[in-house]
């Protein structure tokens, strides 16, 4: 074999391999992407619950933004507030076909709003819910411009949401946290030590998560700069950035053609409040105001009082709600919503 040939085979022979087993890390990864779809996980396309199809004639589309609140942290995506408020209004209307699309995503906070929809803009939503509050409220101290999605080089090109890399990880700090021997420290107080098979375990899952988001590089390209804030002006500080990030995401969503709901978040219990969210509510209010005012496409909800967070029936961390207390919310925001849908 001529070097030439070599060369070519050795290629060819690389090629091959990479290719195979970017297969196989793509089939894994639609095996736990419908393993963990009805409990925690995100479908292909990197929102909870079923894949839409399609938009029918005559279908209206809500798509729901925020946090873990809206992602129905801690339920199943049935049972998250979206889903609860298609199921809502679809009873109250059983001849019109509407779907509510979840969008959210644990700990993005409203900077997240706008490349959300720019994300998904090929929905064709026509009325937009943002519900985010508490994953931003230090405030200005440290603006919260996560966009969780977007730093996957795949979704951003391709639209696809992998998921086997953040899986792995995952079940490697379940192995370290939740398998092992206790032995007590000095004051008594029990120390956990992972077995050596819980450590072995987890650094072969680690590794292959390490695997996948190298596969996922490959696939990079510049994801351009974040986009610009809307003028700070919105609101005073705190609470600048927040607003900013809203009323933005607000305005986009109105030059897309869609309504907007923007509905505040029950009011956190006081001991664990950062700062008084009650201004942040209250200053958001303001903001919307001055720059909507005399549109009737644009909504703000109250919902600072509507759920007592602190009533373990429908709250299991006086944040996050059950199913019970996501019915509720959804029955909150469905006056609102219809009142967009058909004025």
């Amino acid at each position: 074999m001529t070097g030439r040939r070599k060369i070519v085979f050795a290629v060819a022979s690389v090629t091959l391999a990479l290719t195979l087993a970017i297969a196989l890390l793509f089939v894994a990864d639609l095996s736990v992407h419908h393993l963990a779809q009805d409990s925690a996980g995100l479908n292909i396309w990197g929102y909870r619950g079923p894949v839409v199809g399609r938009k029918a004639p005559g279908e209206m589309r809500i798509v729901m933004l925020g946090g873990s609140t809206v992602f129905g942290y801690g339920c199943k995506w049935y049972e998250a507030a979206p889903a609860l408020l298609e199921e809502d209004i679809r009873a109250a209307h059983p001849d019109r076909p509407i779907s509510v699309i979840n969008l959210g995503y644990n700990n993005e906070g409203a900077h997240a709003a706008l490349p959300t929809l720019e994300d998904y803009r090929y929905l064709g939503y026509d009325v937009v819910i943002l519900y985010e509050g508490y994953n931003d409220r230090v405030g200005d101290m440290v603006p919260n411009t996560q966009v969780y999605r977007r730093q996957s080089p795949i979704f951003r090109l391709t639209g696809y949401s992998p998921i086997l890399p953040w899986a792995l990880r995952e079940q490697a700090a379940v192995l370290l946290q939740g398998r092992g021997t206790a032995a007590s420290s000095s004051d008594g107080k029990p120390i956990f030590r992972p077995i050596l098979a819980a450590r072995t375990s987890a650094a072969a899952l680690n590794a292959a998560g390490s695997i996948g988001e190298a596969l996922d590089r490959q696939f990079d390209r510049p994801a351009g700069p974040p986009p610009a804030m809307a003028p700070s002006g919105d609101c005073a500080a705190p609470w600048s950035h927040y607003c900013a990030a809203i009323v933005q995401a607000t305005a986009y969503a109105r030059d897309a053609g869609a309504k907007v709901l923007v509905a505040t978040q029950p009011i956190y219990p006081a001991e664990k409040n950062f700062l008084e969210e009650g201004t942040q509510q209250s200053n958001l209010g303001a903001a919307l105001h001055r720059r909507f005012n005399g549109d009737a496409g644009v909504r703000f909800l109250d919902l600072s009082r509507a759920i007592d967070l602190s009533d373990a029936a429908l709250s299991f961390d006086t944040m996050h709600l059950n199913a019970r207390g996501n019915r509720q919310l959804a029955q909150q925001m469905r006056p609102a919503v219809e009142q967009l849908l058909w004025p």
